[in-house]
């Protein structure tokens, strides 16, 4: 399928569909979602697994992934600091079982 020819689906122009495969732009989840109506695969398609091998072989403390500067979220509202600090316990009391 040609830029324009994709350009025509989406409703958007051939120099958009340029930077989206350049990077140079990022598209919106509805575009996704078309793309995958277009191409017939699943939204997962454009986020591929990264190599699992690295992730395994590379260890990550919990102090770090609870940095207090992160900002946490579920379901679109913040995690208060108390809730992380038990959220840690847990997974540090698993870890040593």
């Amino acid at each position: 399928m040609t830029q324009d020819e994709l350009a025509d689906k989406l409703d958007t122009t051939r120099q958009t569909i340029s930077r989206y495969e350049t990077g140079d732009r990022k598209t919106n989840q509805d575009t996704l979602f078309q793309l995958g109506k277009i191409f017939n695969v699943s939204i997962n398609y454009f986020f591929p697994k990264e190599n699992d091998t690295e992730k395994h072989d590379q260890e990550v403390s919990l102090d770090d992934v609870f940095d207090k500067n992160a900002l946490f979220t579920y379901q679109g509202k913040k995690i208060s600091d108390e809730d992380l600090d038990v959220i840690k316990r847990i997974l540090e009391s698993r870890r040593d079982k």
